[in-house]
């Protein structure tokens, strides 16, 4: 069975600044090669299943993922 893909709110290095979202390892988490995610993201519940995330080494596993239902707090209707 394939393991899943590893979310940030699966790891201990997810960090939220004044900026947004970053890596406290300051690994490079965007696809243009950012290293900040915006917030809005968090707040919707998006899912941030990050693609430079799946391998690292660095990944201070948590635990189980966040299930969709209690992930953001923006109602997802209004949006």
């Amino acid at each position: 069975m394939p393991r899943s893909r590893i979310s940030l709110y699966q790891c201990g290095e997810a960090r939220c600044g004044t900026q947004g979202i970053y890596c406290a390892k300051l690994h490079k988490i965007t696809p243009n090669g950012g290293e900040y995610i915006n917030f809005e993201r968090l707040m919707r519940g998006d899912s941030l299943e990050i693609n430079t995330c799946q391998k690292c080494f660095d990944l201070d596993y948590l635990g189980d993922p966040v299930l969709p239902e209690d992930r953001g707090w923006l109602n997802k209707e209004a949006i």
